[in-house]
């Protein structure tokens, strides 16, 4: 790390990871608690939309990346699945009803293109 962390553009990229992988791993550790306090959900439903979130990743990363990718290409799929996932988690803030985390959980499942594989030059 210490040898790529010279260079400015690495260095930022891996600060922008760094605070994805941040944002992106609390959110399954804290999601029970968040849905009880905001919509005073309870195990079932907070399972409901635990299910949801891996039915919507198998059609993300079994469907939708071997067509949309090749559409858009592995740069622009990246660049898209970040958009996605961050209006996803913005909306996960947002949202004032239960039932519209779900489509939120959908914008934010499209974040899976993100893991296209990368073109062997790099971004």
């Amino acid at each position: 790390m210490r040898s790529l962390a010279h260079l400015p553009s690495v260095a930022g990229l891996l600060f922008a990871v760094f605070l994805y992988q941040v944002a992106h791993d609390s959110l399954p550790a804290v999601w029970m608690y968040y849905v009880q306090h905001k919509f005073g959900w309870g195990p079932s439903e907070s399972g409901w939309s635990l299910t949801f979130v891996g039915v919507m990743t198998v059609l993300v990363m079994g469907v939708l990346t071997g067509t949309v990718v090749p559409r858009l290409g592995e740069r622009r799929a990246v660049v898209v699945g970040f958009l996605l996932m961050s209006a996803g988690f913005l909306s996960y803030a947002l949202v004032p009803y239960g039932w519209m985390i779900y489509p939120a959980i959908a914008i934010g499942s499209l974040g899976g293109l993100r893991d296209a594989p990368l073109p062997r030059a790099g971004l």
